[in-house]
């Protein structure tokens, strides 16, 4: 974005196509300066403007940066205002890196929701197990409703792994949009919460 704002600053100054490359690959564009360079190297040598961006960028796998040099080769192929391009490219970029954003702030709010939820669950199993059982199997209603006793420990450990095994997809559905990546946040859980559950 910052590349393609500079260069079209540089273009309604009246520069060439050859000149702004020129003095943009002075610039410090991060990761981007090598490919800026390069471009602007082959272009001083006569190598046309868009068969060099699409050798260039072309390379680098990144859905939006190929729409966007698709975009801007083609425009300039048929003799389209590289300003206007330029800007609506930039525009297009900024808009995708702040939905991107979002995206990323939501997804994250709602992985850690879904995990606190899922430890709280933890939490209510632990502390009946614990504390709550205990009490209840020592009162005589109890003992008298009760013919056999249950296995609560056994029980409770199979509850927790089926929400472990049901709640991993359901993490990975709303964090990244993937029922299959949600077999890892259901191994994530079971090694966390298993121990857990266990020892206390």
């Amino acid at each position: 974005s910052n590349t393609l704002n500079d260069l079209r600053d540089l273009l309604q100054g009246g520069m060439t196509i050859t000149q702004s490359l020129e003095i943009i690959a002075k610039n410090d564009y991060g990761t981007f300066s090598f490919y800026v360079d390069k471009m602007a190297a082959q272009v001083k040598i006569g190598i046309p403007f868009e068969k060099e961006m699409k050798n260039v960028f072309g390379t680098i796998d990144s859905p939006m940066i190929k729409k966007s040099v698709y975009v801007i080769t083609e425009s300039h192929s048929q003799g389209g205002n590289l300003l206007k391009v330029f800007a609506a490219t930039s525009k297009y970029i900024v808009a995708i890196e702040r939905l991107k954003l979002q995206r990323k702030t939501v997804t994250y709010s709602a992985l850690f929701t879904s995990y606190l939820m899922f430890f709280i669950f933890l939490g209510i199993i632990v502390a009946i197990q614990a504390f709550f059982l205990p009490l209840l199997s020592n009162t005589t209603v109890f003992q008298q409703a009760v013919q056999q006793p249950i296995d609560f420990k056994t029980y409770f450990l199979y509850l927790l792994i089926i929400q472990c095994v049901f709640a991993g997809p359901m993490i990975g559905k709303i964090s990244e949009n993937s029922l299959i990546s949600g077999i890892r946040h259901s191994l994530i859980l079971l090694a966390i919460a298993l121990p857990i559950y266990l020892v206390a």
